[in-house]
């Protein structure tokens, strides 16, 4: 008995030591919860939640540009809507905490004389100018980035620094939204802006004046120029409305440094924005030299700009290269000597000579490239590469060529014509490495694989078999040129860099077939094809298209004796990476007066160069984009050289014959060109760049003979005198390059006064220059850019308000917010909550045995 109670009792006290199935589930459920806690806070730190309010910042522009009155009306309608943490921008932004503390902010004049100077407070905003790029910054600072912020700009979108569209990108990143409100713009008067003329006027030959005028909107205005002591002419012109360009007939009628005047009259026209109390004009002096004489001369290729070019005040005399003179005397009439697209043999080593002996002398030359004029072996090592501002040059040599001929052996091809052609061949072959590979093709009714594509090195054995061929039949070439076609496609070609090439060859017409879906085949298979008409019987049309779907070159000649030439131009064309046949787009390499009026972000791409490189002398002034020139000066002996590494035909400058400013620029060179070596005063330019002025002289010493190219005039004391309304003051140019000084200073901006400058060079007067200064840009009148205004509102996904919508876009906007909500400290003080709930568990004996 006394056993069996001792068991119970010990049994009984393991009972109450050990854990309840609940203490057990609640033990592991706590441990389990703990260990979820911290994974999810590893896993899962955040969620994106919806909800929140829209958070705005107003960008007020007080800027010049902006009508007084309007802006008063906006100010109380943020007034009334007690709207707070407002921006208020012009040349910088200055935050204002209400429309109260806005209206208190220091400002500068807003008239064209407002200018900050030394000691001026830091804050003050000078209206001359406005930067909404920075003004867009400062408020994005101001908003968080959870798509809560929205910035609201009143203004007229007239920016003159700064870019807002960047600032629009970076709102957009950062889910900032941008409304913007037309600010209504002050009514400034019409006014002209510039007034320029083209290089190398001359007299009694027809030019135009360059006027650039601006207006709050679309008008009519009466414009009149005066030239020196004519009476002046008026021209009406109907005014689209912001800042337009004008070409306006005019004559001078005299020579060297001719007054010239513009200005605006008033209509009677109650709607006129010309004003009489501050009248527009503008006044300068150009210089005016006598008509220039010019040779041109030109090869196979025509351009049909000559007829333009005489009626920009060019005296133009026609000649071929055989007509060229032979002595120096025989230039004497002629300013200007231009060489088009010419094949040195075609000019010879006397009138070489004789042209750069002539050019050494004072003369000016102009070399035009094109397909005749390109490769090592022409020009170099003469007397007239030594005189041009670049080298013809091959750049790098082609990695491998496959050169196919299909030649055509119909009857009509018998005897002299047969024999001439087959030379050929054998010719353009000769122009290959043993490495380049050779194939003809000949085909009458029927096609003969005369050579098959082969090693160039066995030039015995194919001149042997091109020599055995005979005419015979009638002309059939599309299965000649299946032919070639399956040749060259059967060539490896890991890299893609072997040139594959075919010319045909041909004098007759030929069946029908899909020679277009052939040859565009071709080419998708990197073969192009190039195409010669020989005689009038020829298919000549079908040639040129078959040339034109192979991305080759088309030729027709009637005497047989030029197709040697031609497939000897054609096998080094393939063999020199010289001649660059393709879409080439064109950049400014730098700045000089014949590139003056042209806007060349619009011109169209050239189709092919010359690959040339520049002498360290030459001035380079048009480049591709990789920095090969295109349009590159010399200064040499007396004369100068220029050269344009393109043409001026209907090949590789197709595009740019139907844009506006090629004729100017051709027009413009050659004027350069004639005028003569280049001299201090033809250098002296002055232009105004906001509120200042920039100055920039070239300055040279008188060239000799034995100096070829002059030397730069270094170390001289230069400094500009000024008058008028630019002050009685002066301000020195500092040189930059050997030969060229610039400097700048501030011009006052007394809108309807003349500044006058002269240009003095170690102690004496060199060059004069008038400039008139129409005030700061911000004045210029124009109607709002709600363009800049809408494009600012599209990017970031907001809302573009017109003039007199400010209430609308005011109002709050109900948007849900998407924001970023950490969870991660959530769920770690979750974790700890529940450890310490355990430990609290233990300490009060409810887990003991399981601790």
């Amino acid at each position: 008995m006394s056993d069996t109670s001792s068991w119970a009792r010990l049994r009984a006290r393991l009972h109450e030591q050990m854990p309840t199935r609940r203490d057990r589930v609640r033990r592991l459920g706590l441990r389990a919860s703990i260990l979820a806690l911290l994974v999810l806070a590893v896993l899962v730190p955040s969620c994106r939640m919806r909800g929140g309010t829209e958070q705005l910042t107003v960008l007020v522009d007080i800027s010049a540009s902006i009508a007084l009155s309007p802006l008063g009306t906006a100010l109380a309608a943020l007034e009334e809507r007690g709207v707070q943490g407002l921006i208020a921008f012009a040349d910088h932004p200055e935050p204002a905490e209400d429309v109260a503390a806005l209206r208190a902010l220091e400002l500068l004049d807003r008239d064209s004389a407002g200018r900050r100077v030394a000691g001026a407070a830091t804050t003050a905003i000078q209206q001359s100018e406005t930067d909404l790029e920075a003004a867009l910054a400062a408020g994005i600072e101001k908003l968080p980035d959870d798509g809560s912020g929205r910035i609201l700009v009143i203004s007229d979108g007239h920016e003159t620094r700064g870019s807002a569209r960047q600032a629009a990108e970076v709102a957009r990143s950062k889910s900032v939204r941008i409304d913007t409100v037309v600010a209504e713009p002050d009514a400034q008067p019409a006014r002209i802006i510039s007034l320029d003329f083209p290089a190398g006027s001359r007299p009694d030959q027809a030019t135009h004046a360059i006027v650039r005028i601006a207006t709050p909107g679309p008008e009519t205005l009466d414009v009149e120029l005066r030239i020196g002591a004519e009476e002046p002419l008026v021209h009406t012109v109907e005014h689209p409305g912001g800042a337009a360009t004008f070409e306006l007939p005019v004559t001078f009628p005299d020579g060297g440094d001719v007054p010239v005047a513009a200005r605006l009259l008033p209509r009677d026209d109650p709607n006129s924005s010309v004003s009489t109390a501050l009248p527009s004009r503008w006044r300068a002096t150009v210089r005016v030299g006598a008509s220039p004489r010019v040779l041109f001369v030109e090869g196979e290729s025509r351009s049909p700009l000559l007829g333009a070019l005489e009626r920009r005040g060019l005296a133009l005399d026609r000649s071929s290269p055989g007509r060229l003179p032979t002595s120096v005397a025989d230039f004497g009439e002629y300013d200007l000597v231009v060489l088009h697209d010419i094949d040195a043999n075609d000019l010879g080593t006397v009138r070489m000579n004789t042209l750069a002996e002539w050019v050494r002398s004072g003369g000016a030359l102009v070399f035009a490239s094109g397909e005749s004029s390109y490769g090592e072996g022409g020009y170099n090592d003469t007397a007239l590469v030594d005189i041009l501002p670049v080298t013809f040059e091959v750049r790098e040599e082609k990695a491998d060529v496959a050169l196919m001929i299909s030649l055509d052996k119909s009857y009509s091809m018998k005897g002299e014509k047969m024999d001439l052609a087959k030379e050929a061949s054998k010719a353009a072959l000769g122009e290959l490495e043993n490495e380049h590979r050779f194939g003809l093709v000949a085909f009458d009714w029927n096609t003969f694989n005369i050579v098959p594509l082969q090693s160039a090195a066995n030039r015995d054995e194919i001149r042997e078999q091109i020599s055995k061929i005979e005419a015979s039949a009638q002309t059939n070439f599309y299965p000649a040129l299946e032919s070639c076609f399956k040749q060259l496609s059967a060539i490896e070609d890991p890299t893609g860099k072997t040139v594959k090439h075919v010319i045909l060859v041909s004098d007759g017409k030929t069946y029908p077939d899909d020679y277009e879906g052939l040859v565009r085949r071709m080419y998708d298979a990197d073969i192009t094809v190039s195409t010669v008409a020989v005689g009038l019987e020829a298919d000549v049309e079908l040639l040129q298209q078959i040339a034109e779907w192979g991305h080759g070159r088309s030729y027709f000649v009637q005497d047989a004796a030029r197709v040697q030439k031609i497939l000897l131009d054609e096998a080094r064309s393939k063999l020199e990476d010289t001649l660059v046949e393709e879409s080439t787009e064109i950049q400014v390499a730098s700045s000089h007066p014949v590139l003056d009026g042209i806007d060349f972000t619009g011109a169209p791409e050239l189709a092919g160069y010359v690959a040339l490189r520049a002498r360290p002398s030459a001035e380079v002034l048009l480049s591709t984009m990789d920095d090969q020139p295109i349009l590159a000066r010399r200064r040499v002996g007396l004369g100068s050289t220029w050269v344009f590494a393109s043409d001026l035909s209907d090949r590789w400058s197709a595009p740019w014959l139907g844009w506006s400013g090629f004729a100017p620029l051709v027009s413009q060179v050659l004027h350069a060109a004639a005028a003569g070596p280049f001299t201090a005063s033809e250098s002296f330019v002055v232009e105004r760049r906001g509120d200042r002025i920039e100055a920039r002289a070239d300055l040279f010493t008188p060239p000799t003979l034995e100096e070829a190219g002059g030397r730069p005039r270094n170390g001289s004391d230069v400094w500009v005198q000024t008058a008028g309304a630019a002050g009685d003051r002066r301000f020195r140019l500092d040189q930059t390059a050997p030969g060229t000084y610039v400097g700048s200073a501030d011009l006052s901006a007394d809108p309807t006064g003349d500044a006058r400058f002269e240009l003095v060079v170690d102690g004496v007067t060199t060059a004069l220059a008038t400039l008139y200064h129409p005030g700061t840009d911000e004045i210029v009148p124009g109607p709002p850019n709600v363009d800049l205004l809408a494009e600012l509102a599209n990017t970031t996904g907001g809302t573009a308000w017109q003039t007199g919508e400010l209430d609308e876009a005011l109002q709050p906007r109900p948007r849900e917010v998407s924001r970023v909500v950490p969870l991660w400290r959530f769920f770690l003080a979750l974790a700890l909550l529940l450890y310490l709930v355990e430990l609290a568990l233990h300490r009060l004996g409810r887990l003991d045995a399981w601790g």
